[in-house]
């Protein structure tokens, strides 16, 4: 199967290059490599499997132009989770990637579009008598938030104007290797293990995370791809 994987060069996508090439796919990575790295692509370059590396915008007419030739049964969109800039700016460069993939996927029939948005600015900070929250009860934070809930308005009206079928996944904190150094607090209290640094918490050291391992959300990105509904 053909599958593009847009954010392929970060900790998330990285990871889910070498399990899709494991399971023999052919995949094509779209990555401006502004937040990832081909260092995280060593052992998917070193598997012999069909991969081929793309530095390219993904809201761009290169990358629009290289799905309509390559033509993907699955687009993963992973470039829409958070970045170290979160100025309202960089959140409306995050629709525009939204936007230009769903576009591609419409333009030329992709069979199945699966994007990752983050969970803490969908579901903001629900208190503890609301859980197990419903994943219909979107609670968005701040800018960031509303242009999550935006994308997911904008999947469903791709889906419901144009047949593109989709899966949204609201990822919590993911954590393991390749991750970057302080961009998370599992990174940031690993780091401070290494380094015999006392680590900081913030607050009255009561506070909650919810924790996915990598293996984990990977699992969870190739289920979406194979789950027919849209959901």
């Amino acid at each position: 199967m053909n599958i593009v994987v847009v954010g392929g060069a970060g900790f998330i996508g990285s990871h889910l290059v070498d399990r899709l090439l494991a399971e023999g796919h052919s995949v094509d990575v779209i990555d401006d490599l502004s937040v990832g790295s081909l260092a995280n692509l060593a052992d998917a370059r070193a598997s012999g499997g069909a991969l081929k590396i793309h530095h390219l915008d993904a809201a761009s007419a290169e990358a629009d132009s290289l799905i309509g030739m390559r033509r993907p049964e699955v687009i993963y969109q992973l470039g829409l989770l958070p970045r170290h800039e979160r100025s309202a700016r960089a959140q409306g460069r995050v629709f525009s990637l939204a936007l230009g993939t769903l576009e591609a996927a419409r333009k030329h029939g992709v069979g199945k579009v699966v994007v990752a948005l983050p969970a803490s600015a969908l579901y903001g900070q629900p208190t503890v008598q609301s859980l197990p929250v419903k994943e219909g009860d979107l609670t968005p934070r701040g800018v960031r938030g509303v242009v999550a809930r935006s994308i997911v308005d904008l999947l469903s009206t791709y889906r419901e104007q144009y047949s593109v079928e989709f899966t949204a996944l609201a990822l919590a904190t993911v954590y393991g290797p390749r991750q970057i150094p302080g961009s998370g607090v599992v990174a940031t209290f690993h780091e401070a293990a290494l380094t015999s640094t006392p680590p900081v918490f913030d607050g009255d050291g009561r506070q909650t995370r919810d924790l996915l391992y990598i293996d984990d959300a990977v699992d969870a990105l190739v289920r979406a791809s194979e789950r027919r509904a849209n959901s």
